[in-house]
This record gives C-alpha cells, sequence and structure tokens, in this order.
C-alpha cells in the first residue's frame, strides 16, 4: 500500500508531566489501531513537548512519526485565536502535515468549520466533569479556565470524545448540548503486552499475599475517595 495514500491522524501528546493516565489512555488508542488489518492502520504523527519524550519510547506502531512540538500558551492562543479567526492550538499542525484528522483538540476558541479544511476532523476529548461534583478540589482559577474552556468546547467543537455513558449523562445534566456537536463515548479499555507470567503463586509468595485479597490500583488524590474503601473495612 502507498504510505501517501494512509488516513493521517495527529495526536497532541502534551499534558501534566507526570498525569500518566493521560499517556496509557493514548497509548491504548494507538494500540488499538494495531489490530487493523495493515491496509486500513492509519498514519500517526505525535506531536509532543521535549519534556515528555521519556514517555515516547513505550509507544510501539509501525506507521508512527514523532514530531517535537512547540506548544503556544493557553492565553496567548486564545488572544492570536480571536484575533486570526482560526484555531492557532492546531492549524499549523493540519497544514503542515496534511491531516485527516486531529486529536484530542481541547482548544476551540473559534468554530470548527473556520478552520478545519473539508473532510478534516478535530475531536475534542473531556474525560469527566469531575470539576461539577467535587469543586473544593479546584482553586477558583482552574474552575474558572476549565468551565471557560469547555463552554467554548461545547460551542465551537464539531466532535467531542467522552470515556463513559455517565459522562455523557452528565453532560446533558449540567448543560445544553447543541444537535450540531457529534458526541462519541471512546471507553478507557486497557490492553496489556503480550508477556510470560510468573503466576500467581510465585507473585503470593514473593510479596507474602494471602488467598484472598483485593488491590486497589487508584493514585493517592482526594478525588478517588480512598477514605470510602477504609470505611468499607471497618465495617
Amino acid at each position: 500500500m502507498d504510505q501517501s495514500s494512509r488516513f493521517r491522524i495527529g495526536i497532541i501528546f502534551n499534558f501534566t508531566k507526570g498525569w500518566l493516565g493521560g499517556f496509557y489512555y493514548y497509548q491504548n488508542i494507538i494500540k488499538a489501531l494495531d489490530f487493523l488489518d495493515d491496509k486500513e492502520k492509519p498514519e500517526i504523527i505525535i506531536f509532543y513537548n521535549d519534556d515528555y519524550s521519556e514517555y515516547l519510547e513505550a509507544i510501539n506502531y509501525p506507521y508512527l512519526q514523532l514530531v517535537p512540538w512547540k506548544f503556544t500558551g493557553v492565553y496567548k492562543g486564545y488572544f492570536l485565536s480571536l484575533i486570526k479567526r482560526k484555531n492557532i492550538f492546531v492549524d499549523s499542525m493540519i497544514s503542515a502535515y496534511q491531516l485527516n484528522g486531529i486529536y484530542p483538540v481541547n482548544d476551540n476558541p473559534v468554530r470548527a468549520a473556520k478552520y478545519l479544511p473539508a473532510g478534516v476532523t478535530g475531536a475534542a476529548w473531556f474525560p469527566d466533569l469531575q470539576h461539577k461534583f467535587f469543586p473544593q478540589f479546584f482553586d477558583k482559577k482552574r474552575l474558572w479556565l476549565r468551565e471557560l474552556r469547555l463552554k467554548l468546547t461545547l460551542k465551537n467543537a464539531s466532535d467531542l470524545v467522552v470515556s463513559s455513558y455517565d459522562t455523557v449523562k452528565h453532560f446533558k445534566q449540567f448543560y445544553q448540548i447543541r444537535n450540531s456537536l457529534n458526541v462519541h463515548v471512546l471507553q478507557f479499555v486497557s490492553i496489556l503486552d503480550d508477556g510470560e507470567s510468573p503466576g500467581i503463586e510465585k507473585i503470593r509468595a514473593e510479596y507474602n499475599i494471602p488467598s484472598e485479597y483485593f488491590i486497589v490500583s487508584n493514585a493517592f488524590l482526594k478525588h478517588k475517595n480512598h477514605m470510602v474503601v477504609l470505611k468499607a473495612l471497618k465495617c
């Protein structure tokens, strides 16, 4: 198959360093694409911040291009986008690499129709609405910025990806969703690499694990609510 005829998808790899959940999310999307027949596999172009280059070594995909990128700051990006009437955050990525799709476009200062060429999809991603349920875990500036970016996305984006059907319900609970916004549910599923396991008995012996146990793997963050586990153990 001619490489130039492959569908070209740009992935924006720019998130808070240390947020492994974001990395695993992207990694599993790419792993899922690798299950397609070879002729159907798209070319993936990852635009990444140099600070996060260490994460990229774990991503294996036959049609992968890694592009270091100087990302525009949020405030400057919105200001320039509103003046120039195009999405400064992704416009040059789309044109320079002739992308058919780009994801996630989480800053949407102008309507998608103003900057997306015909046939190109720019999909936003919003995993959950924890700021609505747990506002106490956000300072006022973060709450304001999160809400602003979200409302502009709901107003201007053509497509929105969420991680669960429950999140779709929450969006309908807190916001008026316009009919022209395409909402897609892409559930988070881990794809584990093949590898030999030493077996559960050996693992139990090595770590002195009893025959009956359960494990909680969430990061120790307030909104993960480990207290409910401790209360359940007390009962």
